[in-house]
């Protein structure tokens, strides 16, 4: 196109010229060298003592959440895809992020889990930004996963304070009755649960939303994310 030849797309990561032709909007973003060579994390691990886990692996440690697998670590190339999904309003690339993530989760044995299900945004928040970024990676997942994404089932209650600036202790009181379960059905009795968000930090949020969860009946509780601070 015209635009493309006078302003022709950069890479988020390297910054370089993407020189390669008829890219859709996500990959034209990212360089295939950026692309191919994000550093990828190959196993889940314990949010509470950080121990790397298997996904069938039983573990006993006192988080609600059982396990955590996270495509990689929060450095500067995952925090600039980040930022330009969640922030920017790149949903193509959010998609794109999402699809990378499933092809990587095909290496491990989810078969049984049955749910996937976003962290919700408060309605306040998610009017916005316009889009909840967790949904647009769920439904990545559920479209390259055998896992369905039922709709409404965990839902946000309280508008919440920004996390970022607050210690480990305020999130967890930040985020305290934040979400609710609606269940009616009991769909998610006795079943094994994949909560989807963008980014794990400390793992308040989804610690929290692992509890309410297990309180409807859910029996175990994997998160997936796209990135993990170290």
């Amino acid at each position: 196109m015209v635009l493309d030849f006078i302003y022709p797309p950069v890479c988020l990561i390297c910054k370089e010229v993407i020189r390669e032709e008829f890219l859709p909007e996500s990959k034209a973003l990212v360089c295939s060298y950026c692309w191919n060579n994000l550093k990828i994390e190959e196993k889940p691990f314990c949010p509470e003592c950080k121990v790397e886990l298997k996904i069938s692996q039983l573990h006993d440690c006192s988080a609600y959440l059982n396990k955590v697998y996270a495509l990689g670590v929060f450095d500067e190339n995952f925090q600039a895809l980040i930022h330009h999904f969640k922030y920017k309003g790149k949903i193509s690339l959010g998609k794109r992020l999402g699809y990378r993530l499933a092809e990587e989760l095909k290496g491990q044995n989810l078969s049984d889990f049955t749910y996937l299900i976003p962290v919700p945004l408060h309605k306040v928040r998610k009017r916005e930004r316009g889009f909840n970024q967790s949904e647009i990676l769920g439904e990545a997942l559920a479209q390259k996963l055998t896992l369905r994404l039922p709709q409404n089932i965990l839902i946000r209650i309280k508008n919440t304070k920004d996390q970022t600036k607050l210690s480990i202790e305020e999130r967890k009181e930040n985020v305290a009755g934040a979400f609710q379960v609606q269940d009616k059905q009991k769909i998610l009795h006795g079943k094994k649960i994949i909560l989807v968000d963008d980014v794990i930090t400390t793992g308040a949020t989804l610690n929290e939303c692992a509890r309410v969860l297990k309180q409807a009946g859910a029996k175990e509780i994997l998160a997936v994310t796209i990135a993990k601070a170290s």
